[in-house]
């Protein structure tokens, strides 16, 4: 485990779940005095983890089921309806309107605490009794296969995404996209496919890492771009491929040349493309307009260690996915407001616009809570589910103010006797299997692993999609002007999973339109994919890869110590240190900040 500069270790322990060591710094400890609840007028004090940063993560996705949609009856209404959790759930669903209904209450489920179970005894138990809802879509239009979504219009199986329209196959398409398809992390961004970390952007396909293109083809770290293909580390040009310079003309006949709608010309310019990144330096992590940020895709933020996609943040650490957190640790998908800050989130996922909250699970505008489960709108609950626009609750019960704060440092007492007290949930209270979660796509697992490990696991297995027949992907025509519009009421067999999959009219019209293949694999195995694309979430220590690194850092008149750098044998040259997602034995070169910035503005 990296430590951050200035700060030192106060404590060294083994995570629990798998064993390696890591350290507690004074930073941390400051952290857990600062954010632990205050009851009666007294603090009852957070203590440091027992889990790695990794582990701790891991657990929060196993609660987080993004990407499953099932078919189902609503428990309420029995009508059918789409939904996270499958037909096989124990748990009662209820279609999303119908939880929203004033008909029935999450108070009447409340129980008493018993001092002689454990906490989670008792919350696994309210967890399975509450109805659960659906899924999540917010003000949104047209968004029956779609989860976690917020002001959107036209969605096919897309998630986590806001204020976007026509979007198919996606994830995290944020704040004013139009016409995305196959993408990853797209902020105000029209007209894109398979695009992976990209910022206001306008009719481009296959990019990464990119900022202010327009009309862009296979680029990969550039900005403010127009009419390039292939181009890696460019700042404000055009007519470029593979980082040449073009004329006009010559550009607009490379590109009717390439554009044929044949699968096996776009593998062709994959490979080529891919061999031609290799030849430039990757900068050692994406942290733009961040002052001490260390981590990956981290964006207009301040003092934000071990983060990524964190964005208008400050203080936070181990997080992932956030908006506007300020003082927090250990959270993924909260905050979710660039002007609105929401302070002291600890160990919760999923929750937004939420304040002065730990161990939470999908809640929303709830503040001064902790171990609560999609809760809305509501203060000072413990250990409730499913309440909405509720105070001073403890497992659904509702108590005066005084009862509150007099009980609640009670059973406090009582989680630290049986070693809860400080944890998040434990992963066996999740609703979901650990292959239906999030978790299961960056820290994967086998079944028996996951069992072994107190993780769930789902075996139900979705019906087979009703078609005239289903073919296999490689028998597909090699070009897209070859596909008949039957191809609609044919399901096709992904290259990989042997899953079968289905094209619906607006891809296949997207795709017609921009002469683009016919995709060979199925929808999950492409969000795979484009993860892989991606840095890990993970950090290492390692050096800068340019031999001058010494000269460009004199030259720039940054620093360079005998503690930030090491001599390179072959050049009698020092080489900065960087904290960076790309492992050592990566084949990629990659340089510090400033080497790149000389590399690429010169």
């Amino acid at each position: 485990m990296l430590i951050p500069p200035g700060e030192s270790v106060v404590d060294t322990r083994s995570c629990r779940a798998c064993g390696i060591e890591f350290s507690i710094t004074d930073a941390d400890m400051r952290f857990y005095e600062k954010i632990s609840p205050t009851f009666a007028g007294k603090k009852e004090l957070i203590p440091p983890p027992t889990l790695c940063p990794d582990c701790r993560h891991r657990r929060r996705l196993a609660f987080r089921n993004e990407r499953k949609l099932y078919k189902r009856k609503c428990d309420l209404s029995g009508k059918d309806i789409i939904s996270i959790y499958h037909p096989d759930s124990p748990h009662t669903v209820y279609e999303q309107s119908l939880w929203w209904w004033d008909s029935w209450s999450a108070h009447d489920y409340g129980r008493e605490f018993d001092f002689s179970q454990t906490f989670s005894e008792q919350f696994g138990g309210l967890l399975k009794s509450v109805p659960r809802m659906s899924r999540i879509a917010v003000m949104s239009e047209n968004v029956e296969y779609a989860h976690d979504v917020d002001s959107m219009k036209n969605v096919y199986m897309s998630f986590n995404s806001f204020n976007a329209e026509n979007v198919y196959y996606s994830s995290a398409i944020w704040l004013g996209g139009d016409t995305v398809f196959d993408s990853y992390l797209a902020i105000q961004t029209n007209i894109c496919y398979e695009c992976v970390n990209i910022l206001g952007c306008f009719a481009c396909f296959f990019c990464l890492d990119c900022r202010d293109l327009r009309n862009c083809f296979f680029c990969r770290d550039c900005q403010n771009c127009e009419f390039c293909f292939g181009c890696v580390n460019l700042i404000g040009k055009k007519y470029m491929i593979f980082n040449e310079q073009y004329t006009p003309e010559n550009y607009e006949a490379f590109l009717k040349k390439v554009r044929d709608g044949k699968k096996s010309t776009l593998d062709k310019i994959k490979n080529q493309f891919q061999q031609h990144t290799l030849k430039h330096p990757r900068r050692y992590a994406q942290i733009t307009k961040t002052e001490n940020g260390i981590g990956d895709s981290i964006d207009s933020s301040k003092d934000c260690i071990a983060c990524f996609d964190g964005f208008f943040s400050e203080n936070t650490r181990y997080s992932l996915i956030f908006v506007g957190l300020v003082d927090s640790m250990d959270c993924t998908n909260n905050g979710w407001d660039q002007s609105t800050r929401c302070p002291a989130n600890y160990e919760a996922i999923g929750n937004y616009f939420s304040e002065r909250i730990a161990f939470l699970n999908w809640c929303n505008k709830t503040h001064d809570s902790q171990w609560c489960d999609t809760c809305y709108y509501s203060h000072h609950l413990f250990g409730c589910v499913g309440l909405r626009s509720a105070e001073y609750a403890i497992l659904n019960t509702p108590y005066s103010t005084h009862e509150y704060d007099t009980l609640v440092p009670k059973i406090i007492a009582h989680m630290r006797e049986t070693w809860e007290w400080g944890e998040f949930f434990s992963p066996s209270l999740s609703p979901f299997g650990y292959n239906e979660t999030v978790a299961m796509e960056y820290f994967p697992l086998s079944k028996e692993e996951a069992i072994a490990a107190w993780f769930n696991w789902s075996d139900y297995e979705p019906p087979l999609p009703q078609v005239e027949k289903i073919i296999p992907a490689h028998k597909l025509p090699d070009t897209i002007d070859a596909i008949p519009d039957d191809i609609l009421n044919w399901a096709i067999e992904c290259e990989i999973t042997k899953k079968p999959y289905k094209i619906i009219k607006q891809e296949l019209d997207f795709y017609r339109k921009h002469k683009l293949p016919i995709p060979r694999r199925h929808p999950d195995q492409r969000h795979l994919d484009r993860l892989k694309q991606r840095n890990p979430r993970k950090l290492y220590e390692r050096h800068c890869d340019n031999p001058h690194c010494e000269h460009i850092a004199r030259q720039k008149h940054q620093p360079l110590d005998d503690t930030n750098s090491i001599l390179h044998e072959s050049t009698n040259s020092r080489r900065r240190i960087i904290i960076t997602p790309y492992a050592p034995d990566r084949p990629e070169r990659v340089y510090c900040g400033v080497c790149y910035d000389q590399e690429v503005y010169g």
